[in-house]
């Protein structure tokens, strides 16, 4: 099954290559922060998450979610305002903030929660108007042993370079 997962709440659910929907044939929508959500414990492939975590109450009970639902070596795909940008401050219901290290706090190393992710990719979406910035990588760390690219980290010190954050991460179960 696969689920994408937007405007902070589940807009389709894939299983096989059918959407649910409901009696009136309108795509399901589920309340991103009633937990549980209505889905069997390593049921999902693939979740993608576009403009939802910024919004919802909990960060870490929403990963720990993710987790629970997803089968050992799921993909998950996020996309979220970079914390430095228009985008994660313009609209009052946003919550969370997210830079390059946010997500560490959910890999084995990070050692905050019992759920952990591996990190695939996590990469800056620079804005439409910064694309020219070239983005090399830069001879120092930012966060625990990754080295940070040159429009990447120019974008913490001034604003509107990176828009979003694009993070790739697999559920680990042991």
């Amino acid at each position: 099954m696969k689920l994408h997962i937007g405007e902070g709440k589940i807009l389709q659910t894939i299983v096989g290559e059918q959407k649910q929907t409901d009696q009136t044939g309108q795509e399901k929508s589920y309340d991103l922060n009633r937990l549980p959500w209505p889905f069997e414990t390593d049921s999902v492939d693939e979740i993608r998450i576009e403009n939802v975590l910024e919004t919802v109450d909990d960060v870490v009970e929403i990963m720990e979610e993710i987790h629970r639902i997803c089968k050992n070596g799921s993909k998950v795909f996020i996309i979220v305002p970079f914390f430095h940008s228009s985008s994660a401050n313009s609209n009052p219901e946003n919550k969370n903030a997210f830079n390059f290290a946010t997500f560490d706090y959910f890999t084995k190393e990070g050692g905050k929660t019992d759920k952990n992710f591996k990190i695939v990719t996590i990469k800056g979406i620079p804005h439409r108007l910064v694309k020219w910035i070239p983005n090399f990588r830069l001879p120092f760390f930012i966060a625990r042993n990754k080295f940070i690219k040159f429009r990447d980290g120019f974008s913490y010190f001034i604003g509107e370079i990176n828009q979003y954050l694009y993070v790739e991460l697999i559920p680990i179960k042991e």
